[in-house]
């Protein structure tokens, strides 16, 4: 269904939602996106999504993100919060609502996606260090962009701080005797 609100009206509530709740935007509409913006409430960024059925803006949080293993970009999300408001009732009055209505349901909601995203960063570095040091350890130099390396004798995965998967080559009988009697002594040692 065709946008009916122009391009110019939704830059200009946007930028009037942002001054009204002290903001800024994050995030205009553009041509290739003239449906969509995103505005910093000093409590958190929002998103706004143009409905073209109905003449309303949807308002919700705008998730916080981190880098993954590799290095790809991902959303940590919880449970959807948003409101609607009726576009002719101005950027004053939605950034009312949105004070009113909005924050104070959705700020817990975000606070805990962002508590979340710097475990998942705090993870990621330990696995990164865990990684470094094996590796130095053994003499091997791990790929910058994975958890994984490999040895002559065996390929690698660091998963956590102090948890390594390993798989060996082909080995003899006895060498696999010797290395699964290091594993259990290790295991009965934790």
């Amino acid at each position: 269904m065709r946008i009916t609100t122009s391009l110019p009206e939704f830059k200009k509530l946007t930028a009037g939602l942002a001054k009204a709740l002290g903001g800024s935007v994050l995030r205009p509409p553009t041509i290739e996106n003239d449906w969509f913006a995103e505005v910093q409430a000093p409590e958190m960024p929002l998103s706004l999504d143009l409905r073209s059925h109905d003449g309303r803006v949807e308002i919700g949080i705008s998730w916080p993100t981190y880098k993954d293993r590799d290095r790809n970009m991902q959303k940590v999300t919880g449970r959807p919060v948003s409101i609607t408001a009726a576009l002719t009732r101005g950027a004053d009055a939605i950034a009312k609502d949105i004070q009113r209505k909005l924050i104070p349901e959705a700020k817990p909601v975000y606070e805990a996606a962002v508590a979340r995203c710097s475990q998942i960063a705090a993870d990621l570095t330990n696995l990164v260090r865990t990684r470094t040091r094996l590796a130095k350890l053994l003499g091997a130099r791990p790929n910058d962009h994975t958890d994984r390396f490999s040895l002559d004798v065996a390929d690698i995965q660091v998963r956590s701080e102090n948890d390594v998967r390993f798989e060996a080559f082909s080995v003899d009988v006895n060498t696999a005797v010797k290395v699964v009697a290091l594993l259990r002594a290790n295991k009965k040692g934790e």
